[in-house]
């Protein structure tokens, strides 16, 4: 892989720690992830609202353009789907008007992976509350695909800090389940960009047949693919090596 030398700045939602894990296991050379956290705390409509409201996407997206990003994403794939597809592109109008820049959500990156991987029938799973895995539901059935089921680790919790506190192979597990109780499947989506699980990806895809992606799997992807960077990544599964 040639050293390709450029920045991506993604915005979390709360501290962003397992992106700042995630994002380096599958990055190409030169390619070089920025974090900026917002702190959350709860993945709960309430805060996701307060967090929406600007001038805090801005502000953090003009920071990472002082520092000479190539692409703003905001990450934190509820922010991109709680208010729908409209609000979604809203956000993304809002970072580009912001900084000049290029811009994307997480929540549009899971959209574009599904349909690259070609998943029209998909499980999920995500750590996140019932009414935030309704409005997923809602999002990727209006983006045209057909959501057999969705499953949350704990539906109770809705801090931020208990979603990065489980390791990989509790979306691991979890994903096996659900995909074995929904019988004509084509796909499985890991929710959550603070919900490790990049590295079961070609683990799973392995045995259970189908695609798989996860939101920082997905936003990986995409942005090289803004970027119309085309190494191939493996042993992170298809979307990486596509």
């Amino acid at each position: 892989m040639k050293d390709t030398s450029v920045k991506v700045g993604l915005i979390a939602p709360h501290h962003g720690r397992v992106m700042e894990e995630e994002f380096p296991l599958a990055s190409p050379l030169g390619v070089e992830f920025l974090v900026r956290g917002l702190s959350i705390g709860e993945a709960t409509p309430q805060r996701l609202e307060a967090i929406a409201t600007p001038p805090l996407m801005e502000d953090a997206a003009r920071e990472f353009a002082a520092l000479g990003v190539s692409l703003i994403v905001q990450c934190g794939t509820p922010l991109g789907f709680f208010k729908g597809d409209a609000f979604n592109r809203e956000i993304i109008a809002r970072l580009e008007r912001a900084t000049g820049l290029p811009a994307t959500t997480m929540a549009s990156s899971v959209v574009e992976a599904l349909r690259h991987l070609g998943v029209a029938r998909v499980v999920a799973v995500t750590p996140y509350i019932d009414e935030l895995n309704g409005r997923l539901r809602a999002f990727l059935e209006a983006a045209g695909f057909l959501v057999l089921h969705i499953e949350s680790v704990d539906a109770s919790r809705a801090d931020v800090d208990s979603y990065n506190a489980h390791p990989a192979t509790v979306a691991y597990n979890l994903a096996k389940k659900v995909f074995a109780d929904n019988p004509g499947a084509e796909g499985v989506l890991i929710s959550c960009g603070g919900f490790r699980s990049i590295d079961m990806v070609k683990r799973l895809e392995t045995e259970l047949g189908v695609p798989v992606t996860t939101s920082n799997h997905a936003t990986l992807w995409n942005s090289l693919r803004m970027l119309h960077i085309q190494d191939r990544v493996p042993g992170y599964g298809r979307l990486l090596r596509s």
